[in-house]
């Protein structure tokens, strides 16, 4: 399965992002196409598990159909209303990483849901954030969250950020760990 695309480079992502064989992945807001989803689920090899969670159908069924067709036994779709986290069926600190891509500013909860995201990572865990610098795009949100917002967001939750770069022409991309 390629993942190619115009708005962020996955060579650059691995630069910040070391997922490592077993680790065990949450992805928020899939969308039905699950591009991080799958891209984290080839990292992470047959050891590992990626979680991917929308509130759509089609997206997790979409989810479900393209991990029986690529033969990702690690990818479990699940249907749940990210701002709603305390119904999904994990452990506190049971996750290496957290990833919110393209989800953040169209949200209503974002600082209560990084808080909740918080107890979901493991100690020294790993949440990536990548939201719309620019909205130029046609695909982006009229209504940005600025990157700085989101660092303060980040702060009051008790999390370091470790990286702040620009993965793309219309992004901006923040790495924090838990402490």
């Amino acid at each position: 399965m390629a993942h190619n695309t115009v708005l962020y480079s996955y060579p650059e992502l691995q630069k910040y992002l070391h997922f490592k064989e077993g680790d065990k992945i949450l992805d928020l807001g899939s969308g039905k196409q699950g591009y991080f989803t799958f891209w984290a689920a080839q990292k992470v090899g047959k050891q590992g598990k990626v979680w991917s969670v929308d509130k759509a159908d089609v997206a997790v069924s979409n989810i479900d159909s393209l991990s029986k067709l690529y033969n990702y036994s690690n990818v479990k779709a699940l249907k749940a209303d990210i701002e709603e986290l305390s119904g999904l069926p994990f452990e506190q600190g049971s996750m290496d990483t957290i990833l919110l891509v393209n989800v953040l500013t169209e949200l209503k909860r974002q600082n209560a849901l990084l808080a909740e995201v918080r107890n979901l990572l493991k100690q020294n865990g790993s949440l990536l954030i990548m939201d719309w610098a620019d909205n130029s795009f046609p695909q982006a949100p009229k209504s940005l969250l600025s990157k700085e917002q989101v660092k303060n967001w980040l702060k009051d939750n008790y999390y370091l950020v470790k990286s702040d770069w620009k993965p793309g022409p219309y992004h901006y991309a923040l790495l924090a760990t838990k402490y």
